[in-house]
């Protein structure tokens, strides 16, 4: 009898394979190596590929590059003409403006000094009035998130900013890249993603005790959110909030 009940839901797992169709249409290869690489979709059908590759069919672009619809390169998009970010980028987000930020182990974007976190333009290229000022090679930077009112979050390690020597995990800039210094998170070990409640709560994940927390609005752990138990066992590299709690 068991049989008989398996064979039926096996049909039905393979009939739903079988509708899965490779889109002929569709043609992109991307030449990399280090990190796996990562999608950001835009409002228009276009998107974002960012990672640690160098090489789009056959055309040189280092660690973020703009696709058309059918796969193809959007050679408009100006990010990458020249050497682009020198490094990996890791994270990426999109502002209501379409303007893009970036997060990663870079230092320069375009040989301009822009240490793990730049502001683009929506045509790629580098948005000159968001600058940091973030120095120093022990800012390890692996999140981004935007809160409604425009201010950016961002999860790494320790750094120097405006020559300030600074430790939190999770930093907050203003929407003009200077650090906002009412928010201070408490040092934790790598954040690998933020997420932002509606209330303006924070939800951060990554590999420090408990694997998940909640700050609130500046930057303080919120006692009111546990997992109860210990925790996740194991990293957690994404943080999605449900639209229940936008």
């Amino acid at each position: 009898m068991m049989k008989n009940l398996l064979l039926p839901i096996f049909c039905l797992l393979f009939a739903g394979l079988s509708a899965q169709v490779v889109d002929p249409t569709f043609q992109t290869t991307i030449s990399r190596v280090g990190s796996e690489t990562r999608t950001l979709l835009l409002d228009d059908g276009t998107y974002i590929v960012y990672g640690s590759f160098f090489r789009v069919n056959s055309t040189t672009r280092h660690a973020l590059v703009k696709f058309n619809a059918n796969g193809t390169l959007n050679t408009s998009f100006n990010g990458n003409l020249g050497v682009g970010p020198n490094n990996s980028v890791v994270r990426a987000a999109l502002q209501p403006d379409g303007k893009i930020l970036i997060v990663g182990n870079f230092t320069t974007i375009n040989g301009i000094p822009r240490t793990g976190l730049a502001r683009l333009n929506a045509d790629g290229t580098l948005d000159s009035s968001f600058d940091t000022r973030i120095t120093g090679p022990n800012f390890n930077r692996y999140s981004v998130a935007i809160q409604t009112d425009g201010k950016i979050l961002v999860g790494g390690g320790f750094a120097t900013i405006d020559g300030i020597a600074v430790f939190p995990s999770v930093y907050r800039f203003n929407t003009n890249g200077t650090r906002d210094t009412g928010f201070s998170a408490a040092p934790l070990t790598t954040v690998n993603d933020i997420g932002v409640q509606s209330d303006g709560k924070i939800v951060v994940g990554g590999t420090f005790s408990g694997r998940v927390i909640r700050l609130t609005t500046n930057g303080a752990v919120d006692n009111t959110f546990t997992l109860g138990g210990s925790g996740f066992n194991g990293s957690v590299e994404d943080i999605e909030i449900t639209s229940a709690d936008r």
